[in-house]
């Protein structure tokens, strides 16, 4: 997806932007594999998760797909 909204736009900044989110997220999946459910951490990370996707989300659907179409 991300290559095709790189020839669609002039700047590369969108598909950075989500890039680097999708590796944020797969860090934060990485950390929380190695954490106890139980250590206080984990809820801390767990949460920083669902508000990155949340976000993520709205951001491709709201500006990607639209751009996409």
């Amino acid at each position: 997806m991300y290559p095709t909204l790189r020839r669609l736009q002039q700047s590369d900044k969108l598909s950075d932007h989500s890039i680097h989110e999708h590796q944020e997220m797969k860090e934060t999946l990485e950390k929380l594999r190695h954490i106890d459910v139980m250590d206080p951490q984990f809820d801390v990370d767990f949460n920083k998760l669902v508000l990155s996707v949340t976000h993520h989300v709205q951001e491709e659907e709201s500006l990607i797909f639209t751009e996409l179409r």
